[in-house]
């Protein structure tokens, strides 16, 4: 669905990604992990299109994708959430998704008319309510939601994309382990078919949710594989977790 050859990408003298190739497969969760400055929010800015590569190309698809802009590659099917969420809090949690949702559809540009005429909008909004665990608080204002819910409907607005490649950005950092947990089984309960890529420091949610691993080093792959392959891994162990402890 997504793929990288040699992603190159500095600032100055300093290099953050070097030579990256990176298969994102249909249906694939796969985690990206690393120090801090292993340069993989860098690398999530070259595949949204938020950046352009100094050398290497990416892939959507058999399309190359390397300088499309971030709203063509939204509207590709790449969607993307990010560290710090971003909502339209004077909003109620449906008013949220109904925004994303009539943007996504098209229909923005008739934005003035009463949406009760589109009643399946509504109906998509309780269905993405429902898949991201926020249809008790739909009539909320977003700004009376717990940090863990605010991080679930981010998903919910990025979800509204129907997109087919969602990149997750830390989606537990700062959250309580009862929110990590519901954020887990959040995660884990996304259609099968979605495409996941998640950047998460948590490795017990790491191991639960994905199926392959990418352990980034300097802007350099140092490792790519199975989680069970990542924790046998004496390089992952000494260059990662080990100075992690």
């Amino acid at each position: 669905m997504l793929r990288t050859e040699g992603l190159n990408k500095s600032f100055g003298s300093l290099t953050v990604t070097r030579d990256v190739n990176l298969t994102l497969d249909r249906g694939q969760r796969h985690a990206l992990i690393g120090p801090n400055g292993a340069g993989k929010t860098t690398l999530f800015n070259l595949l949204t299109g938020e950046l352009k590569p100094d050398r290497g190309k990416v892939f959507f698809g058999s399309r190359d994708i390397t300088r499309d802009t971030p709203d063509a590659r939204a509207r590709a099917g790449i969607a993307r959430s990010f560290q710090r969420n971003n909502l339209f809090d004077g909003l109620t949690v449906r008013e949220n998704l109904l925004t994303a949702i009539t943007l996504s559809s098209g229909i923005g540009h008739v934005f003035w008319r009463a949406l009760g005429k589109y009643s399946r909008l509504y109906d998509r909004a309780e269905s993405l309510a429902q898949l991201v665990g926020v249809t008790d608080q739909l009539d909320a204002p977003v700004k009376s939601l717990s940090y863990g819910l605010e991080r679930q409907l981010e998903i919910g607005l990025a979800l509204a994309l129907d997109p087919v490649v969602l990149l997750l950005d830390e989606p537990t950092a700062g959250m309580s382990p009862d929110e990590t947990a519901n954020m887990t089984t959040m995660l884990n309960g996304l259609p099968d078919d979605l495409t996941l890529l998640i950047i998460e420091h948590d490795m017990d949610v790491l191991f639960d949710i994905a199926n392959q691993v990418t352990v980034l080093d300097y802007g350099t792959v140092l490792f790519q594989g199975t989680p069970d392959e990542v924790r046998q891994s004496e390089d992952v162990r000494g260059r990662y977790f080990g100075a992690a402890s």
